[in-house]
């Protein structure tokens, strides 16, 4: 059993325990590990991080080093857990508290890949000895599944991984390939959805969750597909140039770089060809695709105790099924912005009016009195402002009959007039924030935010956008954040999807938004039930481009 990677070697250097050390006597071991204060998680991990620092450089026999490795296996889990509730979800930057809870919890992870590492490398190289072939398997398994969940952890905040991550991995998969113990199944208990795993399926799973363009997803959802990643990875295949998957896969990742997984069309070939692999996801992106076409009405699919949205099974499919394309060059350009985050935030800074509070006309009004005779549109003439434009159309009884509207109703428009909105207060229940703009294209912008606090941004949000050397403080363009990177040299930067370079406000009376509501149908479904109560709602702001 060998390796043709000569820096698959390098681990910390070794020496002989002191009686400052980790006692690694076995009932030393036991007695250190019932003793952990469990009752307070902060201070077994603190210990546990120690420990783990310190057996790392001590000379310990393979097996011996694999045995307490396997023990401080199932208590990493729970140290996880915990930790992870201090960091995902949280606003970027990271405050000091959830960044010293990342840190942490990748250099826990860190130390017990270098481990399982160290047990490899010391098998290898003892000589005269036996090599245990079940345990050389087990510590490539352990060693490549803490890898994969350093990088897990960094998407899960959008930020960066350790150099070297990629070759790691690598490494691991090349040696587990030559010594033929790739697919061999191993137990792992950190396991929800099967009981034993491979390497192959590792690297599989790993190179799945890279090219599913994590840095794209909503918070919460890389861990979401990292669990389903578990059972995913049976339906993809990985293989050489020569190998049958080399006809579908379009996917390449080359094992003699640190970099990982991408696109077999964007990849330029380097190096030995035999430290290609591609990956075939074609048997995957269908499956995904399925899944939403059979659930139908239903927009999630439960499967066990996870919930996943139509919506995310069809990034997925995309992400996994097809070569995105850039459609528009990027201009570098340096200017500052203001960003407001919500549909009410951007609706207060446009018109300058709380969507939040009540007002005479506009979101969450009370319902006006019951329409007269004189006043048949509904809206009494005393409550309509001055700087409020209604316009009534003329209605056919057909056309009355073709959307569903009682006799003698007319619907209505109340739009703004030309007068200029009031200009947000300056305690704006709605704060905005200044961003700089890297870079611009025809569809979007890169926009960078380098301060100390913590940004409101989050992917998927729809946020207006006001240039600040524009003189009209009410003119806005609204977006979507697509995609962010948290990088600790630069701060936190976010891709941003333009929808409109410019909107207005407006309201509509609940008599107008009826108008809109065609009639019910027998047997109709109930998406389309729903939808149409979306029409019926004029208490949510709304823009025109």
């Amino acid at each position: 059993m060998s390796s043709n990677d000569s820096s698959i070697y390098a681990i910390p250097v070794q020496h002989a325990p002191d009686e400052l050390s980790f006692d690694l006597r076995p009932k030393k071991v036991k007695e250190w590990f019932d003793a952990l204060p469990m009752a307070n998680l902060d201070e077994v991990t603190r210990l546990v991080s120690e420990a783990l620092s310190d057996i790392s450089t001590l000379q310990i026999k393979p097996s011996e080093r694999y045995k307490l490795l396997e023990q401080f296996h199932p208590l990493i889990q729970i140290i996880s857990e915990t930790l992870q509730r201090k960091f995902v979800g949280r606003p970027l930057p990271l405050s000091d508290v959830s960044n010293r809870a990342y840190s942490l919890l990748q250099e826990i992870n860190i130390l017990m890949a270098v481990g399982y590492k160290t047990v490899i490398v010391q098998t290898l190289t003892q000589t005269g000895k036996r090599i245990d072939i079940s345990m050389i398997t087990y510590a490539t398994h352990r060693n490549m599944r803490y890898l994969s969940t350093i990088l897990m952890h960094a998407y899960q905040i959008y930020g960066s991984y350790p150099t070297n991550t990629w070759k790691d991995i690598h490494q691991l998969y090349s040696f587990a390939t030559q010594n033929k113990i790739s697919e061999t199944p191993v137990k792992d208990q950190m396991l929800k959805r099967r009981t034993t795993c491979t390497v192959e399926d590792m690297i599989k799973r790993t190179m799945l969750l890279s090219l599913a363009c994590p840095y794209r997803l909503h918070q919460g959802e890389v861990d979401r597909v990292y669990q389903m990643l578990e059972q995913w990875v049976r339906n993809t295949k990985i293989g050489g140039t020569s190998d049958a998957v080399e006809e579908n896969g379009i996917f390449v990742t080359q094992l003699d770089l640190d970099a990982p997984p991408t696109y077999r069309a964007l990849h330029k070939a380097s190096g030995d060809p035999s430290q290609i692999r591609i990956l075939d996801t074609t048997e995957l992106a269908d499956d995904l695709q399925l899944q939403v076409t059979e659930n139908g009405e239903d927009n999630r699919v439960v499967i066990g105790e996870t919930k996943l949205s139509h919506d995310l099974l069809r990034r997925l499919a995309l992400a996994w099924g097809i070569v995105p394309k850039r459609g528009e060059n990027r201009l570098n350009i340096s200017t500052n912005v203001e960003i407001t985050s919500g549909i009410n935030a951007i609706y207060y800074h446009i018109s300058g009016i709380n969507p939040d509070k009540n007002h005479r006309y506009g979101f969450g009004a009370p319902p006006p009195p019951s329409p007269t005779k004189d006043e048949p549109i509904g809206i009494p003439s005393s409550s309509i402002p001055s700087d409020l434009t209604v316009i009534d159309f003329e209605m056919s009884s057909e056309e009355r009959e073709k959307i569903g509207l009682p006799a003698g109703l007319r619907p209505d428009i109340d739009e703004s007039s030309d007068s200029t909105p009031a200009a947000p207060a300056a305690d704006s229940p709605y704060p905005t924030q200044n961003w700089n703009m890297v870079n611009v294209s025809a569809g979007g912008y890169c926009l960078l935010w380098n301060d100390e606090h913590a940004s409101t941004a989050k992917v998927g949000e729809l946020i207006g956008i006001h240039n600040t050397g524009e003189e009209d403080i009410h003119y806005w363009g609204i977006g979507v954040v697509r995609w962010m990177r948290c990088e600790e040299s630069e701060g936190l930067k976010v891709g941003v999807q333009m929808l409109s370079p410019s909107v207005i406000s407006l309201s509509g009376s609940r008599y107008f938004c009826g108008s809109l509501f065609w009639a019910s149908k027998p047997k109709q479904t109930a998406k389309t039930s729903r939808d149409r109560l979306c029409l019926r709602r004029p208490d949510r702001p709304a823009f025109v481009a």
